[in-house]
């Protein structure tokens, strides 16, 4: 079982390995090329292991735990590093003066067994996931480094997978030439194996390391029956990975494509509240207009939400006028009779606050307007406007 997790200049993958558990994270900086490669980058490896993780820790002997680790770190960098599966030129940024250093810490969340083959495929899994942010070199070798939301990164070129696969090594007691071997022993198995062997392979069945640490002694057949159960098992543990990464990578892709959205519906939303905030006062200035440039998204998208609210609570309150308005309208469109003057007075009265004032509201008063002119029939001339009116009588 795999989870993924990706951010600007790091990696994550948790690996549950029955029930052991390990997480490796992958991280990058910039930093100076050793003189003797000074074209290569730096890949490091450190080994996260207490007692804390360990099932029976009060009976583990003070320094089991240090051994195991050392253990661990020393497999890890033989397979990975020293097989060459990351191509370390591409690290480098400037020959002899910047290089990126991958740096890979494995921690050991949960012992239950093997835990050399969960570590090993948590680091694996990590640095394919990973990806390296783009870079652009300026004037004086100055180098700017991009986010995964200016610049798409790029993943590391990465020659091939290598999988480690732990054997353990059991006696006969009856016949001490007899040996027995169990792939993927647990914690049990390996309180009474007589030793362990580890091979890396990666897909094409080509072997990276071999690592035995001591124990019982092994014959040529047992290493090559080792070898040809693991080249099986390495096909399936492959493609098990990719189809992982494949859906790992696609929701990054899916989270990626989110936030430039949401980027640009910000871009939208601050445009168009700067024109709000003009139209409604022209006295507002671009310095003022600014103080609102270092909201983020979501901050911006509230603060909308708060004046949509407010726009709405203004509305509520124009309500009543709005009603007479409406209901004036109505009587003078559908009578056939002379419109009585306490009405024309009554629309006269109505005042209507030019601070709350929207252009719904203008337009009701000038439709009010022509509909009292052409049912007049009468000598008097209206003259109405927004909050003001004014009446006059032919002598």
């Amino acid at each position: 079982n795999f989870s993924f997790k990706r951010s600007n200049l790091q990696s994550s993958c948790l690996v549950k390995w029955g029930e052991t558990q390990t997480l490796a994270v992958v991280s990058a900086e910039i930093v100076q090329p050793y003189a003797d490669r000074p074209t290569e980058g730096m890949l490091q490896f450190t080994i996260s292991l207490t007692k804390m993780s360990e099932p029976s820790a009060s009976h583990q002997k003070s320094n089991s735990t240090a051994i195991l680790a050392n253990e661990i770190h020393r497999i890890i960098e033989r397979g990975i590093r020293d097989s060459q599966a990351l191509d370390t030129e591409t690290l480098c940024i400037l020959a002899g003066e910047k290089v990126w250093q991958l740096r890979i810490d494995i921690h050991i969340l949960d012992n239950s067994g093997n835990l050399t083959d969960a570590c090993a495929l948590a680091a694996i899994a990590a640095l394919q996931h990973f990806r390296l942010p783009a870079i652009n070199i300026g004037t004086g070798k100055t180098v700017e480094v991009f986010d995964s939301d200016t610049r798409e990164p790029i993943p590391l070129a990465i020659h091939h997978t290598p999988y480690c696969f732990t054997f353990g090594l059991f006696e006969d007691s009856l016949n001490k030439s007899r040996q027995f071997i169990a792939i993927d022993p647990n914690l049990s198995e390996e309180s009474v194996i007589r030793g362990r062997l580890t091979i890396a392979l990666n897909v094409h069945k080509e072997i990276c390391t071999v690592h035995k640490n001591g124990g019982l002694a092994v014959s040529f057949e047992t290493v090559m029956n080792c070898c040809s159960i693991a080249s099986q098992k390495v096909v399936n543990l492959h493609n098990l990975l990719k189809d992982e990464l494949s859906k790992a990578d696609a929701v990054e892709k899916e989270e990626r494509e989110q936030r430039l959205r949401g980027k640009s519906t910000y871009n939208d939303q601050f445009k168009e509240m700067i024109r709000s905030m003009k139209d409604s006062d022209p006295m507002v200035t671009d310095n003022e207009s600014l103080n609102l440039s270092h909201l983020k998204y979501q901050e911006l998208h509230t603060l909308v939400e708060v004046n949509e609210e407010n726009d709405s609570k203004m509305a509520k309150n124009r309500k009543p006028t709005e009603n007479k308005n409406s209901q004036l309208l109505s009587k003078m469109m559908q009578s056939t009779e002379k419109v009585e003057e306490e009405d024309i007075m009554e629309i006269s009265e109505l005042k209507i606050d030019q601070s709350e004032s929207t252009k719904a509201n203008v337009e009701t008063v000038e439709i009010t307007k022509l509909a009292v002119r052409n049912k007049m029939e009468t000598d008097e001339d209206i003259d109405l406007t927004v909050g003001i009116k004014k009446k006059k009588r032919n002598s």
